[in-house]
C-alpha cells in the first residue's frame, strides 16, 4: 500500500503499525518519475497566522508578538520545537546531536504546537539520532528543497478563480484521486481534464495567461 503523506510521520506510521502487524514494514520514499524526483512546492507563506487586534490591542504588544515569531528560527526556539524539552523529550549524544529520550511524549506534548508555528527540520537544530525510519525520514524533510518545483500561477490573478476556484481544484484533485486509485486509465483522465477545462479550465488558463503577461511585462 502506497500513501500520500510527510516523510517525517513514518517513524510513529511504524510504530503504530507494529503492534497490530509485527513484520509489517513502513518506508518512506520522494516522488519521483521519469524526470527524476518532484516535491510540489509550498505556496510560499507556510500557512497564515492571524494577530486580532482584540488580544494584541497596541503596537508595543503587536511588537512582542512579532518579535517571538521571529525567534522561533532562532536556535534554542527552533530545538525546543523539534526536539522539545533536553532531558525530557530528548538527550543530547557525546558528539553534540540528539535522540528523543520520550517520542510519544514529544508527539503529545510538542508537535501539536510545532505544527502550527515556525520551524524547518535541519535549520538552527542539532542532527536527530534515530532508528532508521525516523533518520531516512528527517533526512529527506532536508533534502526535498533541492527537487521543490514552484507553482507559476501563485501570484497571478484570475476573476473565475476568485468565483469558483475551490470547485475547479475539486476537480483536478478528485481526478487525481481516482487516476491513483485505479479508478480510471489515461483515457479517463484525459476525459477528466477536458470536462475541467469546459466548465471553466479554459477561461481560467487564458486569464492565468493575461496576469502573466501584465505582470511580466510581456
Amino acid at each position: 500500500m502506497k500513501l500520500n503523506g510527510v516523510a517525517q510521520n513514518g517513524k510513529s506510521f511504524q510504530q503504530r503499525l507494529t503492534p497490530n502487524v509485527p513484520d509489517g514494514e513502513i518506508d518512506v520514499a520522494p516522488f519521483q518519475g521519469p524526470d527524476g524526483i518532484r516535491i510540489a512546492g509550498e505556496p510560499g507563506n507556510y500557512g497564515m497566522l492571524v494577530i486580532p487586534k482584540a488580544s494584541v490591542p497596541d503596537e508595543e504588544q503587536l511588537k512582542q508578538v512579532l518579535t517571538f515569531l521571529d525567534q522561533l528560527m532562532d536556535e534554542p526556539l527552533s530545538t525546543l520545537q523539534l526536539r522539545g524539552l533536553e532531558d525530557v523529550h530528548y538527550t543530547k549524544t557525546s558528539d553534540g546531536k540528539t535522540e528523543f529520550k520520550d517520542f510519544d511524549g514529544y508527539q503529545r506534548e510538542v508537535k501539536p504546537y510545532r505544527d502550527n508555528l515556525l520551524s524547518v527540520e535541519g535549520y538552527n537544530v542539532p542532527e536527530l539520532v534515530d532508528v532508521p525510519i525516523g533518520m531516512k525520514g528527517t533526512k529527506m524533510a532536508r533534502e526535498n528543497e533541492q527537487y521543490a518545483i514552484p507553482n507559476p500561477a501563485l501570484t497571478l490573478s484570475s476573476a473565475i478563480y476568485t468565483e469558483r476556484g475551490q470547485e475547479l481544484d475539486q476537480m483536478i484533485w478528485d481526478a487525481q484521486t481516482k487516476y491513483i486509485m485505479g479508478k480510471i486509465d489515461d483515457a479517463g483522465w484525459e476525459q477528466e481534464v477536458a470536462n475541467w477545462r469546459k466548465s471553466g479550465g479554459d477561461q481560467l488558463i487564458s486569464e492565468f495567461e493575461a496576469s502573466y503577461a501584465q505582470l511580466n511585462g510581456k
